[in-house]
């Protein structure tokens, strides 16, 4: 595992707090949660990605994959702004019973008042390694999450997983690999900008972690979770535990 520098946020931090953005020290370390909380206000309003908005050709692909495949009822942690999971929990022949939709962004609560009258989906603004472990699943999305979190707070959070997830139930990777050509684009471009001061800094800071496949299945596999398929047709690969 090691870092994955982004520049992602960059732009609305050097308006939320304009001090920390060129301090060397502080573009090499991890963004903290209270920091992305901070400029997620600024970066969602006022035309924040929405559930209602029509799905990139990245997000169709998962959209596709996972139509290809889930019945049931379904969680996905860490879900954003939600459109993949809105279309799939409202297409008219689709098979999902239901769709819990977690993240701690804000917006949750707003999408959670547009959406009470829809029976099959609901928002819940929560820290996907705090949510209830009453409800069980069939399925379980991770889409672009893991990606954010240490190895402490990934292992607790399959540890979720394994008490939400009924038996045979599945969970749906979809992630970031070190070997992925954006990856390593990313962390040339680091290691140029940072390591050997050619360029700018200022762009980056890490957003996250990589991990192979192998070190992802290994933590799995120690969760107990057992390794069914991955698929590469996607722009970022998919992966099925159960």
């Amino acid at each position: 595992m090691f870092k994955l520098f982004s520049t992602s946020h960059i732009k609305a931090a050097k308006e939320v707090f304009p001090e920390k953005v060129g301090n060397k020290e502080w573009h090499l370390s991890q963004w903290s949660l209270d920091e992305i909380m901070k400029v997620k206000v600024v970066e969602n309003s006022p035309d924040r990605a929405s559930y209602k908005d029509d799905l990139t050709p990245y997000q169709d692909s998962v959209f596709s994959t996972l139509d290809k495949t889930l019945k049931g009822n379904c969680a996905s942690l860490g879900c954003g702004c939600s459109n993949i999971e809105y279309q799939l929990a409202t297409k008219p022949d689709n098979k999902v019973e239901s769709m819990d939709c977690y993240d701690y962004e804000n917006f949750m609560e707003d999408f959670s008042k547009e959406t009470r009258d829809i029976p099959n989906i609901h928002f819940y603004k929560k820290n996907v390694l705090e949510i209830d472990e009453s409800k069980k699943y069939d399925n379980i999305i991770l889409n672009q999450l893991l990606y954010a979190l240490n190895d402490k707070s990934l292992n607790n959070l399959l540890q979720k997983c394994s008490s939400i997830l009924r038996d045979n139930g599945n969970i749906f990777i979809f992630c970031t690999s070190k070997s992925s050509p954006r990856s390593i684009f990313n962390s040339a471009r680091k290691i140029l900008l940072i390591s050997f001061k050619i360029g700018n800094y200022k762009e980056f800071k890490p957003i996250g972690y990589m991990r192979s496949k192998k070190e992802l299945e290994r933590t799995f596999k120690e969760n107990n979770f057992k390794f069914e398929k991955q698929e590469s047709n996607l722009p970022i690969s998919y992966k099925l535990f159960r």
